[in-house]
């Protein structure tokens, strides 16, 4: 079977089909609730208390034994990090890490939680010892000064 879509007629069809397309996907969409972001609850007071509360954990253990959390970040951005970053940072299929100038705290954060689509979330991983150590090596390969 053909349809030609010429002329006057065939515009008027083609409207039609593409207005039938169009409502097929909103009946389909009817019924799933959409949240934007005007609908979006704010956090709860124990949700904020959460959030300051692991970030006062890992501002902390960024501030411990730096020779050591060297030796361990290593490990783990080899084990966790390398296949898209490079083994030094160079990047591979992921940013190249020798030349973004970010400090330690904003990189644990990104291990920590990832960053949308691009990288995945390690929070569930890795402990928050090794995100720190992990953290601490990755900016150890930075060539740019901050």
């Amino acid at each position: 079977m053909s349809l030609e879509l010429k002329g006057p007629k065939g515009a008027a069809i083609a409207v039609l089909l593409i207005a039938g397309a169009i409502a097929a996907v909103f009946s389909v969409e009817k019924g799933i609730k959409m949240t934007t972001p005007d609908t979006v609850p704010p956090l709860t007071a124990a949700q904020k208390a959460s959030i300051n509360a692991s970030r006062s954990k890992l501002q902390a253990k960024l501030s411990g034994n730096q020779a050591e959390m060297l030796k361990a970040g290593k490990i783990s951005f080899a084990q966790n990090c390398s296949s898209c970053h490079g083994d030094q940072g160079q990047g591979v299929t992921a940013p190249d890490l020798q030349q973004i100038g970010t400090d330690t705290f904003s990189i644990a954060e990104r291990i920590e939680n990832g960053a949308g689509n691009r990288m995945p979330a390690f929070g569930n991983t890795l402990s928050i010892d090794q995100i720190a150590a992990t953290a601490v090596y990755a900016k150890s390969l930075q060539k740019v000064k901050q």
